[in-house]
């Protein structure tokens, strides 16, 4: 977002939008040959609760490091919770051609930020100002423009404060930069990355927030990059993280999300691989996003952060308002996300959500909100101290949901093959106070798992079914956990299947998910990857597993079109697991389809559907929400869901506040008559 700034040229302001989003969390792992050392892919769960404040000691800026699902300053290892602003101006006033900045950024105005009670400062720039390219007027582009915003940088440090650098404005081709474009472009922006980490890569106080709003673009070109439909071509998130790290630069990359930074979706399953391991999630939520409730951020941020630092490098309200505030900043504390308030401008509140009415820091109405809350959040406090070498933290109840909770005893867990020691540990575990220790003493590949069916397990542990388990590992001293693991089984025939490695987050729990591959299992457990032979202990926790409802394999097993025009069938072939899959076209408009009313799912319960996308459908595939009826036969909908080409997961949680669920489904958002067939397999609750 950007401002309109006031007696100038105007800017261009584009308003966010809708944000409806569901994490896919699954992977559908690769089988692999046993023992196997296989490509790496992970989520995490955190129990630390050490903390850096604002104007904390050590002096100096914070510098800002990924750990695991945390961002820590690096000077003390301590958990850095991130509380700013944004600081527009640089990114419009280079190219509309009257100055670097809008307003002033000596060290008065900063002294003004610093009395909020903010650590880090976000600025938004310009690419063809930093290039010098298209046109911009020589005065304030190329080598001016470079220096002046790192003298602003060096100003913002020399007061404490961190600095986020977004690429914000970009443009194709031999045209001006003057507002935001749905992607970054292969023309330009991977050598401004190139230029701005190599002017910043002695910086470890800085961080790289790779492109201010995806939108309007597939989740792989995201990724990858892609010609657009205007005929350029979009660079991928892969392309700028390879154009920093080329150079270099090793700090913080924050990515962010479609949807004008507000969905992160599919961002776990499309995450870019970055060989310093400090990646980012960024976030943009306002109360006119789509996103814009407690339970669209459980259901979407929350998983994220248990895999990687999130932070909201933009969040505000319109209107003057400071409700929406009141409800998202003290989720995202409790959720450990970071902050960065838009903006610290003096535009008028009631129509842009600006902090202050004047360059002194006076606040507005919504301001007045922001400012209070950082003035009165409460923080853990900070007790970092060496790395632990077993799981510890505040306790917490039993995980009722867990079939495995190992509060007395191993649950039949023992060694499979290799040398790994198998028992029982009594502390503060992930839930409760038992975990599965698991003892390594060579190098090796070895393994350890379950009986599926000696544990009573063989209705949730089938062909098809999705199985969570939670791994903790001590740190080496690197902020790196020792060993990697993988998903394994024995199919009824005692074939072993082992899956894709999961990295683990180091002194924390890390959530390792896969799918059952369709022969089945009779045991289940972890291959523990420790080719570099290191010698200690890891632990197991909260096992669960979650086995299809429905899996199409007979029929259509009650699923029928619930309101609008759509035509459901099934299918042999092309199925996500077993032998048949349901069909769906669907007619022009938002037809729903759904089960036979049910008795077994309740509210709260969390609900996974597989659907199937055609190749070469690409952006016109239309997109899915969840949809459901209460106890009364009200029908209700869910946030949307964007489909790739190919298989895709589609994961939400039936509302905790319906009085029963009687029918279960997905609406088909297909307003532009797209006239293709979908597919949907393995309904699982």
């Amino acid at each position: 977002m950007s401002p309109v700034p006031a007696g100038r040229l105007r800017a261009a302001v584009v308003a966010l939008a809708p944000v409806t989003a569901l994490l896919l969390g699954a992977v559908l792992p690769a089988s692999a040959a046993l023992p196997q050392t296989p490509t790496s892919t992970s989520t995490s769960t955190s129990t630390s609760t050490s903390t850096t404040l604002a104007g904390a000691t050590p002096e100096g800026p914070p510098e800002p490091e990924v750990r695991g699902e945390r961002l820590v300053d690096a000077r003390t290892g301590s958990t850095l919770h991130v509380a700013g602003l944004n600081r527009p101006g640089t990114e419009y006033a280079c190219v509309q051609g009257w100055g670097f900045f809008d307003g002033p950024t000596d060290a008065a105005a900063i002294q003004s930020m610093l009395a909020w009670g903010v650590n880090t400062v976000r600025l938004p720039l310009n690419e063809t100002c930093w290039l010098g390219i298209n046109g911009v007027d020589p005065r304030w582009s190329g080598e001016s423009y470079r220096a002046a915003v790192e003298g602003f940088v060096a100003r913002l440090h020399d007061a404490g404060l961190a600095v986020v650098l977004d690429l914000h404005w970009s443009h194709h081709g031999s045209t001006r930069a003057t507002a935001q474009e749905p992607a970054p472009n292969a023309d330009h922006s991977i050598d401004f990355w190139s230029s701005v980490a190599t002017r910043f890569a002695d910086d470890p106080s800085v961080m790289f927030e790779l492109f201010n709003e995806p939108h309007d673009i597939s989740w792989t070109c995201w990724r990858d990059g892609c010609t657009t439909a205007e005929g350029w071509r979009a660079a991928g998130m892969q392309e700028l993280v390879d154009a920093v790290r080329s150079v270099g630069a090793t700090q913080p990359l924050i990515v962010t999300g479609l949807l004008w930074g507000g969905d992160l979706e599919r961002w776990s399953q499309f995450r870019p691989t970055d060989p310093q391991g400090q990646v980012v999630a960024g976030w943009h939520v306002y109360n006119f996003s789509g996103c814009s409730t407690a339970s669209c951020w459980d259901a979407t941020a929350a998983p994220v952060a248990e895999e990687v630092p999130v932070l909201l490098t933009e969040v505000g309200q319109d209107g003057c308002g400071r409700d929406f505030l009141d409800r998202i900043l003290p989720w995202a504390d409790e959720h450990g996300i970071g902050y960065l308030a838009w903006s610290w401008s003096t535009a008028d509140c009631s129509s842009m959500p600006a902090l202050i009415s004047d360059w002194q820091g006076t606040p507005t109405a919504y301001g007045a909100g922001y400012r209070e809350h950082l003035q009165t959040r409460t923080l853990p406090d900070d007790d970092a101290g060496a790395p632990a070498t077993e799981p510890g933290g505040t306790p917490v109840p039993v995980d009722p949901t867990a079939l495995q909770t190992f509060e007395s005893g191993t649950h039949g867990w023992k060694a499979r093959w290799g040398s790994i020691g198998v028992s029982s540990w009594a502390g503060t575990a992930r839930s409760g106070t038992g975990a599965l220790a698991l003892d390594l003493s060579g190098a090796g590949w070895p393994a350890a798992g379950f009986g599926v069916g000696s544990q009573g397990l063989s209705g949730q542990v089938r062909g098809g079914s999705e199985v969570t388990m939670r791994v903790w590992a001590p740190d080496r001293g690197d902020g790196t956990a020792p060993v990697s693991v993988s998903p394994m089984t024995f199919d009824p025939s005692w074939r072993a299947w082992v899956g894709g490695a999961v990295t683990l987050q180091a002194g924390a729990w890390t959530t390792v998910r896969f799918t059952v591959p369709d022969a089945g299992a009779i045991i289940a457990g972890l291959q523990v990857n420790n080719g570099g032979g290191w010698t200690g202990r890891i632990y197991v926790d909260d096992v669960d597993a979650v086995a299809p409802r429905l899996t199409f394999d007979a029929g259509t097993e009650g699923f029928s079109t619930r309101w609008g025009s759509a035509t459901v069938g099934r299918r042999t072939t092309d199925t996500w697991a077993g032998a048949g899959a349901l069909t769906v076209r669907p007619g022009t408009g938002y037809p729903a389809v759904g089960t036979a009313s049910v008795t077994d799912l309740d509210p709260g319960d969390d609900v996974v559907l597989h659907v199937h996308v055609p190749a070469g459908t690409g952006t016109a595939a239309p997109r899915v929400q969840p949809m459901w009826f209460d106890g009364t036969w009200a029908a209700g909908t869910g946030p949307s869901t964007r489909l790739e080409d190919g298989w895709n997961t589609v994961r939400f949680t039936v509302p905790a506040s319906l009085d029963r669920v009687r029918i279960v489904g997905l609406q088909v958002n297909n307003g532009g008559g797209w006239s293709g067939t979908l597919g949907v397999d393995q309904v699982s609750w």
